[in-house]
């Protein structure tokens, strides 16, 4: 069974939708089976991980909440599928608002159906605290938090921070959900970053897995050129380090499940 995984901050800007993608890109060289979820309007990381632009698809994630059974899944590489979002899904709360049980469209209607199939579920949130990130984070085991070391990303994650946690202890809501932990991008060596790097790793609720990721103008590169890093700069400082990452995120959240499965 996947374990589902979402990525999230309120601020947008922060190299979420990148890591995601990065994320899904090293667990499938770990040869792990893994379902990408788009669920931000915007429809950066479908525009990013296929050959279509978002506009071109028939059918998206928006479509399996309104349409119970539909499930366009895509295929990106050989252990890698998306299920693709376009800008309907900017009326997810109006179109969904009236639905019983509208919270849990994500978890009922998606992810309970391919969970058998996949080893990892990653879903990209939106930058907001809206209804589609109660969706995925009542349909996930886990949140990782991604902030870059700056005043705003610091703000946008401590509110998303308050959702996690009022969904993970309100019972009707999801009290299994876990916080994986927090990634760092965009790291720049100054005063500013230096500052808010030490306001963060004083935080004990966020847990913070290292590295911190170094900002580099190779990784937006090979996300806007729709390739991954590890074939356009695969000994880099920056591709090294979301390496680690990866590979902590993966035993992290892991052993968790394993625990929570004894």
């Amino acid at each position: 069974m996947a374990i589902v995984i979402s990525f999230a901050n309120n601020k947008g800007g922060v190299g979420k939708t990148t890591t995601t993608l990065i994320m899904a890109q090293a667990f499938a060289r770990m040869k792990k089976k893994v379902l990408l979820i788009d669920l931000d309007s915007q429809a950066n990381l479908t525009l990013l991980s296929g050959d279509f632009e978002p506009t071109s698809r028939e059918l998206t994630i928006m479509d399996c909440f309104l349409t119970p059974g539909v499930l366009p899944i895509e295929k990106v590489t050989e252990n890698i599928d998306l299920i693709p979002a376009d800008l309907s899904l900017a009326t997810f709360d109006s179109s969904t608002a009236a639905m019983p049980e509208h919270l849990y469209l994500l978890d009922d209607l998606v992810v309970k159906k391919v969970r058998p199939e996949y080893d990892f579920i990653l879903i990209d949130c939106p930058p907001a605290l809206g209804n589609i990130a109660y969706n995925a984070f009542i349909a996930s085991d886990f949140v990782t938090l991604i902030t870059t070391p700056d005043e705003l990303s610091y703000q946008g994650l401590k509110m998303i921070y308050k959702l996690f946690h009022h969904v993970s202890t309100t019972a009707r809501l999801n009290t299994n959900l876990q916080l994986a932990g927090t990634i760092i991008t965009k790291y720049e060596r100054n005063k500013n970053s230096e500052l808010f790097l030490r306001l963060l790793r004083e935080d004990p609720q966020i847990r913070i897995i290292e590295p911190v990721i170094t900002k580099a103008t190779r990784i937006a590169q090979a996300t806007s050129s729709r390739k991954s890093i590890f074939d356009i700069d695969p000994n880099s400082k920056s591709t090294q380090q979301y390496v680690e990452v990866a590979k902590s995120l993966a035993l992290r959240v892991i052993t968790e499940s394993k625990k929570d499965n004894e």
